[in-house]
Order: C-alpha cells, then structure tokens, then sequence
C-alpha cells in the first residue's frame, strides 16, 4: 500500500511540474464540492470541470497544449455564465446534453488512446476502478469517524452539513488524482487471464443461448417483453467481457459463437421493440424509440462486419462507442434532447434563470418568514392494509393521487369533474360543472390525529386523503379519489 502511495506522489509530483494548470483544475472542482450549497448551478459547473479535467490530461503532452487550456477555459466560462442566465429551454438543455458528449468522448479517449490496444484499455478500467474504490472509502471513512465523533462526545453534528461537503469534495479529489496518475503496464495474465480468458467466455455463450429462447418466448407472447435497461446493461457487460478476453491462441469457433448470439439477440430485440409479432406484451416506447432502433442496428451491423475480420473487435468497440455517444447526446438531434423537447421548441422560455431560482433560495434560507406559522411540514399516514375495506358502494371509480411541487398545477380531471389545489396549496377543490366545493386541508390537518381516517365526500366524489405536507416552499398531497358513474 505504501508502496502504491509513493508512486502516487512522485507522479503527482511529476505531472504538477509539467501541468500544473491541471491540478488547478481538480482544486477547483473540490472547492466547488466544498461549497456547493453557495453557488448558483454546481452541479453544472462540476460537469464542466470535470470535461476540462479529461480534456486537459488527454492533451497533456500535446505541443499545443496552451492553446487547448484556452479554449477549455473560455468554453467552462462562457457554458457556465449562459446555463446561469439564459431563460431559453431548449438551448440550455442542448448545452447541457453538449457537456455530457464532451466528457464521454474524453472518456473514451481516456480509455483507448490513440493507438487502441487491450493493455491500455485494461489499464484505464484498472485507473477508474481504483479511482472509484478511492472515494468510495475515502468518503465512508469521512462519514464513519463523524459518527463515532457524534456517539462519543454527543455533538449533534449535521451529517448532510459541511460533514456531507467535506466527505465530498476531499474524496472526489482524492479519486481524479488517482485516476490521472500514470500506472505501470497493464498485464493481461493470472486471475485476469482466468475471469476473461476461460469463465467469462463460457458464461457469454450462456447467457446468448438462453437469451435467445427467452427472446424468441416474448416475440411470441408466451412471456412478458423485459424493460430495455435489462436487456442494455446484461448485453453491455457480457460483450465487455467477451472483448476484454481477446489474446493470442483464442479459440476461433469460440469467438465466431459469440459473435453469432450476439447478432441472434440483438435482432430479435428489434423484431420485439417493434412488436412485429403483435403478441408481445409489457411493451412501451418514448419519443427516443428510433434513436433506440438506430443503435440496435448499428450494433448487429458491428457484429456482423467483425464474424467476418478478425482482431478487430476493440477498433469496432472505440469507434462504436462513439457513435453511440453522438446518437444519444449530440444536439439537436441526440435523443437526450429529442426526448424532451422538438425543434418547434427552440423558442420556448423558462419562468425563472437558474441564477434568480438560486437568488431566491438564498433568500428564503437567510431571511425568516414575517410571521412564522404554527402548523408546519405536518406528516400524517393513514391507513394502508385496510385501504380496501372501505366503503365503495354506489363508486364506480378509484384513481390514486399523488402531488408535488413538480405536478401539482396539473390537477386531474375526469368527466366534468375537476380536482386542483388553490393558489396557496392549502385547499383542495373539487369543480362539477360550474360547482365548487372545498375541502380546506391546512386547517382541517390541524385537527387530525396520526390514525384517524380523513374522509370527505361531495357531489359525487369521495377523498381519502393519506398524505399532507405544507411548508414556505414545498407542498405534498397524496390521496385516493372515488368517482361514481
């Protein structure tokens, strides 16, 4: 252990001799974990230096590597100060969705170099593991010597408070420095040459084999469809594995298998996402379905070109991958942004710049309110394994509510009736035709204890209502609704 901390530091010392603007960088980014809740739009300005970080290491031995940290800079503070005061939808959300295709292809960069090769890309997957490994301790140590501090001398310290930004900011420094620092060469060899090289192999075959009959069990509807994100993130690791296990003596029928189940499996989840059976059941699709198909596609096509040339499977996994970053996040187009919002869209202004939102947070937090209230932030839970035994004579429709902040203007209309909450949020309204009747629910949540049923019947429709929270900024209601014929 003392041993890899030496080589940390002289490389650490090595790379702040020849970058130093780097490191200045990563200061940077902890600084802004240190002190988040003071400053409008962190999140945004930590994915920013995070995509400089990359980019500058990427570059460090470039010639022109000056001209690089100028343009990084200028981008960080021109991206930042535009997602700060801008009110224009969908150009923030292209900005953003511009910065999330930045940091993957550095990424990627990260990980496959120029010159591709599976040592250097065992390599990077060792750096990022043991990046991760790093924070995560170092971050759980932070955390379980404040408890201890707490338990021992009762201080009563906020765990969400600068305990919670110090943890932060210390561990996410901590894990770029190790991830930028340069290791020895990855050899491919002992437990390595076992996982990939003779289990893994086996397990892809496996799980190909099972994954086509179950596909082809959905396509014919004897089976439920599975939610895409199973489906991306079993292929995504098998295929990794199968890629990672690539030397020299490989077993060629082996290689030529998986390749075969992979085109399979890809191909019937297409003929399933399109439901060209018409039998498969459990299915959906969001407005990014085509992008989804795109990339379906384009991955059977890869696996097709690479049954045919040998040893080229991480050229086509580099190049792959960046396609795959284009498709999702290259604006307008990418599906990051095509799932939210359509070219007709580019007008559209938001209420409040996140610079005024972030202002008028500030506020609330430093100035009380003129008149503090009696009742506030009021939890009540009510009954839950009785729900349904309650009285539904003469109803003939039941629809569960639940309201936020996010949702609340909404409402819910059914028929003629209509159910919203007031300007304050403390009354609910329940409008049949031009017929108004109102259940006051901040003051009658005065009045209710913990295990008392709130019921409320009018004009047709009964509440029950569960959940009722009010504060200065935030309101919750969830409730159930009965509607007769």
């Amino acid at each position: 252990m003392f041993k890899n901390l030496e080589v940390i530091y002289r490389d650490l010392k090595e790379l702040t001799e020849k970058r130093l603007s780097l490191l200045i960088l990563i200061a940077l980014l902890g600084i802004n974990q240190l002190v988040y809740t003071y400053v409008p739009g962190a999140l945004l300005l930590n994915l920013l230096l995070l995509g400089g970080v990359l980019h500058l290491f990427n570059v460090r031995f470039d010639p022109h590597y000056t001209r690089h940290l100028v343009m990084v800079s200028l981008f960080i503070a021109a991206s930042y100060v535009f997602l700060l005061f801008t009110r224009w939808e969908f150009l923030a959300y292209s900005l953003s969705s511009l910065m999330l295709l930045w940091i993957f292809m550095n990424l990627i960069l990260y990980l496959f170099g120029k010159e591709v090769s599976l040592e250097r890309l065992l390599g990077g997957l060792s750096r990022v593991r043991a990046a991760m490994l790093y924070f995560g301790i170092l971050y759980g140590v932070i955390y379980l010597i404040t408890y201890l501090f707490n338990q021992i001398f009762f201080l009563n310290l906020p765990y969400n408070g600068m305990v919670f930004r110090i943890a932060n900011s210390l561990s996410t420094v901590a894990g770029l420095m190790v991830l930028f620092t340069a290791k020895e060469k990855t050899v491919v060899g002992g437990f390595s040459d076992l996982l990939f090289g003779k289990i893994l192999p086996k397990l892809t075959i496996l799980f190909g084999t099972l994954a086509v009959i179950y596909s082809v069990q959905v396509l014919l509807g004897y089976l439920r469809a599975y939610p895409p994100i199973v489906f991306y993130v079993l292929a995504s690791f098998f295929y990794l594995a199968f890629v990672l296990h690539l030397k020299k003596g490989e077993k060629q029928w082996e290689r030529k298998g998986i390749l075969l189940l992979f085109i399979a499996v890809t191909f019937l989840y297409i003929l399933i996402r399109f439901n060209v059976s018409s039998k498969v059941s459990g299915l959906y699709r969001e407005r990014g379905f085509y992008h989804e198909i795109l990339l379906l596609a384009s991955f059977c096509i890869l696996n097709i070109y690479l049954f045919f040339k040998e040893n080229r499977e991480l050229w086509g996994l580099k190049w792959y991958s960046i396609f795959v970053v284009l498709v999702l996040f290259l604006p307008p187009f990418g599906m990051m942004v095509h799932q939210r919002y359509e070219l007709s869209d580019v007008t559209k202004r938001a209420e409040h710049t996140i610079y005024s939102r972030f202002k008028e947070d500030q506020q609330r937090v430093v100035r009380p309110p003129a008149q503090k209230e009696e009742f506030q932030g009021v939890f009540y839970s009510y009954f839950s394994k009785e729900a349904m035994e309650m009285d539904v004579k003469g109803y003939a429709y039941l629809v569960e509510l639940q309201w936020h902040n996010d949702n609340v203007k909404q409402g819910y209309s059914r028929g003629e009736t209509r159910l919203e909450l007031d300007s304050e949020r403390k009354q609910l309204l329940v409008k049949v035709g031009e017929k108004e009747s109102v259940l006051n629910l901040y003051e009658e949540a005065k009045t209710k204890s913990e295990n008392e049923r709130w019921i409320w019947e009018t004009d047709g429709v009964k509440i029950i209502v569960e959940y009722y929270s009010h504060d200065q900024d935030y309101v919750v209601l969830h409730f159930r609704a009965l509607f007769r014929e």
